[in-house]
């Protein structure tokens, strides 16, 4: 079955899965070795595919969008709910829901007792709590102790476990007994590694999981959780000023949700200011005698008609009179060379 639901009406949709027509309010066939769905017209065509054959047994589908009693459930909303409950599980009602369009997890688990018969009765039934755990920090503090300010697990953890048993014997060959010292020696090098590695921690404060946690659910955080192997690529300042970016962006656009008709005063108030003109914009003006607000109301329509593949020079001629046609030609042709124009 190839199915799509709609996240704005909540609407579930059923096509072909031959033409991928929409045969939701249509009859179809429906393929019962192989789930396949044919519409009517495929279906007369005997089409076949790699899985499905024309030698399969099926049965006709019709009238999915009726509802069978007084319900709100229709009959496509049963087939769904039971294919959720054998591939969801029996109980798994929150993602049933998910499947279900405009069924939240409480409708699909009151329908579903109704059916089976199951009275969900919790009169007198006792309310328990977990106990928590005693230390709920444990998980954090059995990786680092910080009375001791040492980890449970360093780099190169392993490496004492080479040379807690190494013994020199008196019958161990040259080769043995360099290999041995090497060890040990190379050990002095492993704590110099892991003192570095505690220092960097400790300077920046790392072992305060929960603060970073806390952060990372900020705005700026989220974003940079999502890009943070950028960060290898490009310098620190670069990727700071890139997640700024990113986050004021963000913000702009949620306050733009919310107040839509900001956007609009402030796009005319930019379009209507003479300091967005370049020089030759301004000397243009000068020499057609026109005033910079007009010629920006001009300017916007001819990159409005332009967005829009019309053409310009006859609705631009006919704003002025005859006498000034000359001038607008002018005003034309520089429209022309900045690639705003549809010619006719």
């Amino acid at each position: 079955m190839a199915f799509a639901k709609t996240l704005k009406e909540q609407k579930l949709h059923i096509f072909c899965d031959y033409c991928f027509r929409n045969i939701t309010f249509h009859t179809y066939y429906r393929c019962e070795d192989c789930k396949f769905d044919s519409c009517e017209a495929c279906f007369f065509q005997e089409l076949e595919t790699d899985i499905h054959k024309k030698t399969h047994k099926f049965r006709v589908i019709s009238n999915l969008e009726t509802c069978p009693d007084s319900s709100n459930w229709r009959m496509i909303d049963e087939l769904l709910l039971l294919d959720g409950l054998l591939s969801c599980g029996f109980g798994n009602f929150d993602d049933i829901s998910k499947i279900l369009p405009a069924k939240d997890q409480n409708e699909v688990k009151k329908h579903f007792y109704e059916l089976v018969g199951i009275v969900d009765n919790e009169d007198g039934e006792k309310s328990f709590e977990i106990i928590p755990k005693s230390n709920p920090n444990d998980s954090f503090i059995a990786s680092f102790m910080s009375k001791r300010k040492e980890f449970d697990s360093e780099i190169l953890n392993e490496y004492e476990a080479l040379i807690e048993n190494l013994i020199f014997e008196d019958d161990d060959s040259e080769l043995d007994t360099e290999f041995k010292r090497y060890l040990l020696n190379n050990y002095k090098t492993v704590l110099k590694r892991r003192k570095v590695w505690r220092n960097f921690i400790f300077d920046r404060n790392l072992t305060d999981v929960e603060r970073y946690l806390d952060k990372e659910k900020t705005d700026i955080g989220e974003v940079a959780g999502r890009l943070k192997w950028l960060a290898q690529f490009i310098s620190k300042n670069d990727f700071n000023v890139f997640i700024a970016g990113l986050v004021r962006e963000k913000r702009l656009k949620e306050s733009l949700s919310k107040n839509p008709e900001f956007l609009s005063v402030q796009s005319e108030n930019l379009m209507n200011n003479t300091a967005n003109l370049s020089e030759k914009e301004l000397k243009l003006c000068i020499q057609l005698k026109l005033a910079p607000e007009l010629y920006i109301k001009l300017k916007k329509m001819a990159i409005e008609r332009y967005l829009a593949r019309l053409p310009l020079k006859a609705a631009l001629l006919g704003l002025f009179r005859s006498e000034d046609h000359e001038r607008v030609m002018v005003l034309y042709k520089w429209f022309l060379d900045q690639n705003i124009v549809i010619e006719n």
